[in-house]
């Protein structure tokens, strides 16, 4: 069985060698479950809702990928669906021949072109599915895209709005600080000339006390002057004094203490007299004393 990609993007040769496979898996699945008396019909029952799952796991991941567009992952889980599906009917065929008491011969013709006709409906039914999938994930897709290009657009154009209204207001910004640059150099240089003024006020003022200091200095050290003359006067004034007093009173003075010589010289040699007329008994006594007791008296 050979399928066409022409017309449909998930009928790829995959899903081609897929087909001819399933054929295989079918009338090899019915000739060996009808061998030795066939199988039980519950064990026919619990494969074939296993085989249903599966198909439906499949089908939803093969749709998941159709929608975003992955068409190779897609076309795989197509395959799968494929050769799975031919285990499925054949199952179901057997359940259906045990309920009828028939036989389904796998080596008659018409039982291949009864499958192959089934096959053929089936894939064309899932390919036309994934196709109408892909088709509505591809308009998603177009949609997110323009409203992402809208957005995008948007932000764009609030960014430039933003842009010219920051721009207008720098500018304004800028103005205003120049303003205020301006008023502050203008009170600056009104400062500067206050201070200058204030400075040629405090010039004048230091000079005219710098000359009255210079006044007041000139009259203390005339004054400090002729007081040190007058103090140098009265000095020699007084010593003058005390020489005439000094002169004058020195031969008085001189007279006093050569009578006071003369009067201790008399008094010194009456003291000595005394001593020595005293000192002649004593010293005979004294003789005798000792006299008296060297001879034993």
């Amino acid at each position: 069985m050979t399928t066409s990609n022409q017309q449909n993007p998930f009928l790829t040769t995959i899903v081609s060698d897929a087909c001819d496979q399933a054929r295989v898996y079918y009338l090899d699945t019915v000739q060996k479950k009808q061998q030795f008396g066939g199988t039980p019909t519950n064990l026919l029952e619990q494969s074939l809702q296993e085989h249903r799952a599966k198909l439906e796991m499949w089908r939803e991941e093969a749709l998941r990928a159709a929608f975003a567009g992955d068409v190779q992952n897609a076309s795989i889980q197509l395959a799968f669906i494929v050769t799975g599906w031919s285990l499925y009917k054949a199952d179901k065929d057997l359940i259906n021949a045990d309920t009828h008491g028939l036989y389904l011969d796998a080596a008659n013709p018409d039982t291949v072109v009864d499958f192959v006709r089934a096959l053929q409906h089936s894939v064309a039914f899932w390919a036309t599915e994934l196709q109408n999938k892909w088709i509505e994930g591809d308009q998603q897709r177009k949609a997110n895209q323009a409203n992402i290009y809208m957005e995008r657009n948007e932000r764009l154009y609030g960014v430039y709005h933003q842009m010219v209204q920051d721009q207008g207001s720098a500018l304004h910004q800028a103005h205003q600080y120049n303003r205020e640059y301006a008023q502050a150099a203008l009170d600056g240089v009104r400062q500067a000339q206050q201070g200058a003024q204030w400075m040629m006020a405090g010039v004048e003022r230091l000079n005219q006390q710098a000359s009255q200091n210079v006044y007041w200095y000139q009259q203390g050290v005339q004054g400090m002057y002729t007081h040190g003359v007058q103090v140098m006067q009265a000095a020699i004034k007084t010593q003058q004094e005390f020489n005439q007093n000094l002169e004058q009173s020195l031969p008085r003075e001189m007279e006093k203490a050569q009578a006071r010589i003369e009067r201790r010289k008399i008094l010194t040699r009456g003291i000595v007299a005394l001593v020595m007329v005293a000192a002649v008994p004593l010293a005979i006594g004294l003789a005798w004393f000792l006299l008296r007791l060297t001879l034993g008296f």
